[in-house]
């Protein structure tokens, strides 16, 4: 009795470290991405607002009518262009999606810590096994998606730091997929964007 409870144990302390592993990867590539965003916004925002702005401070102050008659046309066409590039900012909300990146990021790092501490902690496994797993979901459900490409980074990072962790799912225990093509992968919670 006493050597089946502690397979149980190992079973979930295993569990627990699968999820530690998608917890954390997860916290680092939200954390990615939010960093993405923000370039994203600062490149295609920010600093063509700048520029267009210095544009009409020149212009306004520096230049004179009598010495450029277009002056207030070139002034009004800097004024559309400066709200073209705001409203591009707001539609397509970047710095917004990277505090959402960001906040997931926290939430995961979070998570993490607690399933380590669970793994440490041997009692009630099966029932923290069931509440972090659900806490898990939880936070994939309010993540903002990420971009294909991270969906399939994530992918190869779980694969490969579920084998630095000895968490290959084979059976010779030699971390060959049946088919050949390579590790097998870990079993990885079910999320809408996941």
């Amino acid at each position: 009795l006493n050597l089946a409870s502690s397979m149980v144990l190992d079973g979930m302390a295993k569990l627990l470290m699968q999820q530690s592993i998608q917890a954390q990867v997860d916290a680092e590539l939200h954390r990615k991405e939010a960093v993405y965003y923000r370039h994203l916004y600062f490149l295609l925002a920010f600093v063509p607002q700048a520029v267009v702005g210095l544009g009409v401070a020149i212009v306004a102050s520096i230049i004179t009518e009598s010495e450029f008659p277009q002056k207030n046309t070139v002034m009004t066409g800097l004024g559309f262009v400066t709200v073209t590039f705001a409203g591009v900012a707001a539609f397509w909300n970047w710095q917004g999606s990277s505090e959402k990146h960001a906040y997931a990021s926290k939430a995961f790092e979070r998570l993490a810590t607690q399933i380590n501490n669970a793994i440490d902690d041997d009692r009630n496994a099966l029932e923290r096994l069931h509440e972090l797993r659900a806490a898990h979901t939880d936070i994939v459900r309010e993540a903002p998606c990420v971009r294909k490409k991270m969906k399939d980074k994530r992918r190869m990072m779980i694969r490969e730091r579920a084998t630095e962790n000895g968490l290959s799912d084979d059976a010779d225990g030699s971390g060959a997929h049946p088919d050949g093509t390579g590790i097998r992968e870990i079993k990885v919670l079910p999320a809408a964007d996941f």
